[in-house]
């Protein structure tokens, strides 16, 4: 697999914070020994977000920093789903650039945007784009039985579910309706998740 430069001295640094050896050793085995689909992974994720000197020493820094971003290396590699994958580089770049956060408040998005799926992700982009859902439409009153995986129900089903538990969505009432919106926590969420920038987003919506 042919590296550029740049990339390469990206994955010496990052081999080394994902296995706790001193920044800036020689690490190639550790990406050598890594599963095709990761070193894929790791390797589209760098492409993504470019890995500046200011970065480094941040993360040579601060030692909290250093180990939510190798568990960040870790969820990279690892990641199942493909149209998440566009994300990470977005959330690299706000946990180590945008100051708009603060570190506890980092640490909770990313953990819930491990956990959440494609599903819940365009249901709350959904939300932010488009702005509230009558309740019917997402728990219709005449369907008396959960809509099953692959129905045109499910996503809006199931990212509700995940939505409400995780305090991403609140419900209010209007004209006799009852409507879902995205709380103030859901956008702040999805305004970390994007680095403020919503087109990668709007690219794994679609």
């Amino acid at each position: 697999m042919e590296l550029l430069p740049e990339i390469k001295r990206a994955i010496e640094f990052i081999a080394a914070a994902a296995t706790g050896g001193v920044i800036g050793n020689r690490v190639d085995n550790w990406f050598v020994n890594l599963y095709y689909h990761e070193k894929n992974r790791i390797i589209n994720w760098l492409n993504g977000w470019v890995l500046s000197h200011e970065d480094k020493l941040k993360i040579e820094k601060n030692e909290n920093l250093k180990i939510l971003f190798s568990q960040l290396i870790s969820n990279v590699a690892n990641e199942t789903f493909e149209k998440k994958l566009l994300i990470w580089p977005s959330i690299t770049e706000s946990l180590l650039r945008n100051e708009d956060f603060k570190f506890d408040e980092k640490q909770y998005f990313i953990s819930l945007f491990i956990k959440l799926d494609t599903f819940t992700i365009n249901y709350l982009a959904k939300l932010y784009f488009s702005g509230p859902i009558d309740y019917q439409v997402v728990f219709p009153a005449n369907k008396m039985n959960k809509p099953l995986l692959g129905e045109n129900n499910f996503g809006m089903y199931l990212g509700q579910l995940q939505s409400s538990t995780s305090g991403m969505t609140d419900m209010y009432s209007e004209n006799n309706s009852t409507l879902i919106k995205i709380s103030d926590l859901g956008k702040n969420f999805m305004d970390f998740i994007s680095n403020s920038s919503m087109e990668k987003i709007k690219q794994m919506a679609e």
